[in-house]
């Protein structure tokens, strides 16, 4: 709306969730992706990239996950995905053969070509930055980027180096 191109790209997530459990069934409330860093480093192709995500939600239900699909905006839940995604939890955590799943669901995650997040001010629009592309980690990377985001809009020198989170370097990568 803003006239500004972004080289943003949707990534394609399948989820599930299953019936309520016991609350103490799995003592750790949320299991970080096993070899999540592997399905980041997936070649952007059409190729399926699964790992193991396993959360118990405050009402008891599991979430399990995930995957990731370059696809375009694709949001049928398919269901060699969803089996890739089961199988594979099941691997880590076998006691999740007894539970039952209740539905799956796709959503988007923005991707950049390089995988990194596009943070900069809008050289075009004054008063105009942006903070893009958070893929499937936006929550873990937020406080970082809030601080750089807010160091840019407020004229200070950013704590960390930016230039590789620029827009420039995407069209070299495009």
């Amino acid at each position: 709306m803003a006239g500004v191109e972004m080289p943003i790209s949707p990534c394609k997530g399948t989820l599930a969730i299953t019936v309520l459990v016991a609350e103490n069934l799995f003592r750790c409330k949320a299991m970080p992706s096993t070899d999540y860093l592997d399905t980041v480093r997936s070649d952007n192709t059409n190729s399926i990239v699964v790992a193991t995500n396993l959360q118990q939600e405050k009402n008891c239900n599991f979430l399990l996950g995930s995957s990731r699909q370059f696809v375009g905006f694709d949001s049928i839940v398919d269901l060699n995905v969803i089996s890739m995604v089961l199988s594979r939890t099941l691997r880590f955590f076998p006691f999740i053969a007894r539970i039952t799943v209740l539905r799956a669901w796709v959503g988007f995650r923005l991707s950049s070509p390089d995988l990194l997040p596009i943070i900069l001010p809008v050289e075009s629009i004054d008063g105009m930055y942006i903070a893009a592309r958070h893929e499937g980690i936006g929550i873990t990377e937020t406080p970082i980027k809030g601080k750089l985001i807010s160091q840019l809009i407020t004229g200070q020198q950013p704590e960390i180096p930016s230039d590789e989170l620029m827009l420039s370097r995407c069209q070299q990568v495009v």
